[in-house]
């Protein structure tokens, strides 16, 4: 393998050369200006990709040679040979997008992050990652409208599933609080009421209904007891003024009077029509018999008026009076009144049963929200999950922190120590130890650019462990660090010993 790298004409550098004794950190020293980027590009540019890397002023061409490739600058040269080593695609990740992205917000910068470990591994967003979490892809296609599914940002995908999970659990939890508002209210509906009383309509009717005859009974008895009494003491008073005010014949008597003058006026009527001779005067006896008979007839008919009302007032008087014992009232008279109350008890007691199911319906209801809620919930806090297993990756996870996706290692500090929270050296060593995995089929030595910018504002220790990494892992690194004096290069453990 060429264990060596030169550039020539590229940038400000006519020519520079880095020999690879080891696997290490190779560090660029120089003042500003001097080339230290465009080598860190030349690198990139090996691997076939394109770089912001000009020809220098003076040349109408240039090249990077390293690793058993030789890669035009400019011109229409192509690119020839293979790489002896493994390197990153630039294009889709760069170790500046992990170890420190431009971006202030710290969930920001995260998300920015969790992308970039996805694009590492050539993964786009897909739907599908999400349907055995959701329950399928009628469940999210639902969840979220057609232009919100359609992206082919990973982590944006994962945002908007999360709120829409997150959106869902809050609307179901919101509808169990509603209905458990009206199990509460349903609730307070038979609170106090014996539900185990006897309660049906038809028992409660009929039994008010005999007890509300048997006092209406009772009660009509009494009230014509009263007026029997009342009437057989006018009757008594009525009978004496009766017996005491009438001076005529009795009825037997009368009627002997009557039956008298009957015969004689059918008699004096024979002789009348026998008699013609004797007419006048059987005339003025026929009248005077007529009379008597009209007299007698009258007297008869006073004679039984009295006879009648006296036997009407015997009658009365006669009559047996049941009057019923008040004790017997007063109870039937409760009893209706206790049966009235049991048939309305009953209709509260049917109201708060019907209450009571509505309310357990309610619960029912809201125990399904919340438990759906829930299940909305426990998904939306799986969505980091989902990433980690797209990340792919032993040593860093996405995991939901405060409610927000956060990207987390495993640390002395704590299993969820956040990314960002570690120091700039460890972050470089883990975006490193994420890279590698993903080199393909990776058996030789790998080769990696770290921007100045990253390299730069390290610790001395954090670039050892860096060196010490890249030396155990067969990886050669090229980084710069802006020094004094023109563009060369050293082995960061012989850095102090190179003079400036």
């Amino acid at each position: 393998m060429e264990k060596s790298l030169t550039l020539e004409h590229g940038g400000p550098v006519e020519l520079f050369e880095i020999n690879f004794d080891s696997p290490g950190v190779y560090e660029l020293l120089g003042s500003t200006g001097v080339g230290k980027t465009s080598v860190l590009k030349g690198i990139d540019h090996l691997s076939g990709k394109n770089v912001d890397l000009t020809v220098t002023d003076g040349y109408s061409s240039g090249q990077v040679k390293g690793f058993g490739v030789v890669a035009p600058i400019g011109g229409r040269k192509r690119r020839k040979g293979e790489l002896d080593v493994e390197m990153l695609d630039v294009e889709r990740f760069s170790l500046s997008d992990l170890v420190d992205p431009p971006i202030k917000n710290p969930v920001a910068a995260d998300r920015h992050r969790i992308k970039a470990l996805i694009s590492l591994r050539g993964v786009d967003a897909n739907p599908a990652d999400y349907y055995e979490l959701v329950g399928g892809s009628a469940v999210l296609e639902k969840m979220l409208p057609p232009d919100k599914i359609q992206t082919d940002d990973p982590v944006l995908l994962a945002t908007r599933i999360k709120a829409a999970l997150d959106g869902m659990a809050l609307s179901q939890a919101g509808s169990g609080e509603h209905e458990m508002t009206h199990a509460r209210s349903a609730m307070a509906e038979f609170e106090g009421v014996d539900l185990t009383a006897e309660h049906d309509s038809a028992t409660l009717q009929q039994a008010h209904d005999s007890a509300r005859r048997r006092c209406d009974l009772l009660e009509e008895q009494a009230r014509a007891a009263v007026l029997a009494t009342d009437n057989q003491i006018l009757a008594k008073e009525s009978l004496r003024k009766a017996e005491e005010s009438y001076s005529g014949p009795n009825v037997m008597h009368a009627n002997e009077d009557v039956m008298h003058a009957k015969g004689s006026h059918s008699t004096l009527e024979a002789r009348l029509n026998t008699l013609k001779q004797a007419i006048e005067d059987t005339e003025r006896k026929f009248r005077e018999t007529n009379h008597a008979l009209r007299g007698a007839q009258a007297a008869l008919k006073a004679a039984e008026q009295h006879h009648n009302t006296c036997q009407l007032w015997t009658d009365t008087l006669r009559e047996k009076i049941e009057t019923p014992d008040p004790a017997d009232v007063a109870e039937a008279a409760s009893h209706a009144i206790e049966s009235s109350e049991n048939l309305e008890n009953g209709v509260r007691i049917r109201d708060a049963l019907g209450s009571r199911n509505r309310a357990r319906v309610h619960q029912d209801k809201a125990e399904a929200f919340l438990t759906q809620a829930n299940r909305y919930r426990e998904c939306a806090a799986r969505i980091p999950d989902v990433l980690t297993t797209l990340i792919d990756c032993d040593s860093i996870r996405a995991a939901s922190v405060d409610g927000e996706t956060r990207l987390v290692v495993d640390h002395k500090r704590g299993k969820m120590t956040l990314f960002a929270d570690l120091s700039d050296g460890e972050r470089v060593r883990l975006s490193i130890d994420a890279t590698v995995p993903r080199l393909a089929e990776r058996s030789g030595p790998s080769v990696f650019a770290v921007p100045q910018r990253i390299w730069q504002d390290l610790a001395p220790s954090d670039k050892s462990e860096i060196d010490r990494y890249a030396e155990l892992n067969n990886i050669y690194i090229v980084a710069a660090q802006v020094t004094d004096g023109a563009l060369r290069v050293a082995r960061w453990h012989q850095v102090e010993q190179i003079p400036a």
